[in-house]
């Protein structure tokens, strides 16, 4: 089966933009700087010289992630058939068949709702960022930004102020929360959240079996300890289902935990 990308992208209808944009999903991880007590005026601020600008660039990506939750949704009301994800045949299900009900026009259907899904997680994620570096200057602490930025305001937080930094800590044993980032680090660091992987596996040091011959010529099984076995199965997939329903609800918690985090912030003022 050939498919090409050529002419696979589609533009959204002005109901659809209507219709999607006007999901509620997002309106609670808007912040402004009324939330903070804090002016628009620079010079009236003195003390909080950023926070302008840092909730600006923190609302400019809630706007972006609409958009992409909006070019997902588009793909994924079209149909993706993809359970079952894989069909068996013969008696030890020999011979392997992804997506057995898909046809030509669902491949590139799933290519761009995996493209945009993907994005959204990244975004999203991103959105954290922005809390984490508007406690970073709310509070004076002024960490230096890069890959130690949560990990430096977070341990700060644990001493400064308990009730705030609880609110990460319970986040991030939030179901919800850890199939997020699950979905996040595929986008990141593998292929795609929505992609097929792990088939190989590798185990090390374990007792298997393999085919040898004894003394007769006969065809047995030993036992023997090997330093690796390689496997190969069907691999591990999440359903597009499981991918939509998680991205709206990872959008309403991050909204309610972004609302929680700012009343602590203002109440310890």
């Amino acid at each position: 089966m050939d498919v090409r990308i050529e002419n696979s992208f589609e533009t959204l209808s002005q109901e659809e933009w209507d219709r999607y944009l006007e999901i509620d999903l997002f309106e609670n991880m808007r912040l402004s700087c009324a939330t903070f007590g804090i002016s628009k005026v620079f010079f009236e601020n003195i003390s909080h010289p950023k926070m302008p600008e840092l909730i600006k660039e923190h609302n400019n990506k809630i706007g972006s992630l609409q958009i992409t939750y909006a070019l997902c949704r588009h793909y994924f009301d079209q149909g993706i058939p993809d359970d079952p994800w894989y069909a068996s045949s013969g008696p030890e299900g020999q011979a392997i068949k992804y997506m057995p009900n898909f046809h030509e026009e669902h491949w590139m259907r799933k290519y761009w709702f995996n493209y945009f899904a993907d994005t959204y997680y990244l975004k999203l994620m991103a959105v954290w960022d922005s809390i984490i570096e508007i406690i970073n200057h709310f509070y004076s602490y002024d960490f230096i930004i890069d890959l130690r930025l949560r990990n430096s305001v977070l341990k700060k937080l644990k001493s400064d102020n308990p009730a705030l930094h609880l609110i990460f800590t319970e986040l991030q044993t939030d179901p919800i929360y850890v199939d997020a980032q699950k979905y996040r680090t595929a986008a990141a660091h593998g292929t795609s959240a929505g992609e097929i992987s792990n088939t190989v596996s590798i185990d090390r040091d374990v007792e298997t079996e393999v085919p040898v011959l004894d003394e007769s010529g006969k065809l047995i099984m030993k036992k023997i300890k090997a330093s690796a076995v390689v496997s190969l199965g069907i691999g591990e997939y999440t359903m597009t289902k499981d991918i939509d329903a998680n991205m709206e609800q990872f959008a309403t918690l991050t909204g309610n935990k972004i609302q929680e985090i700012a009343a602590c912030m203002t109440a310890a003022t």
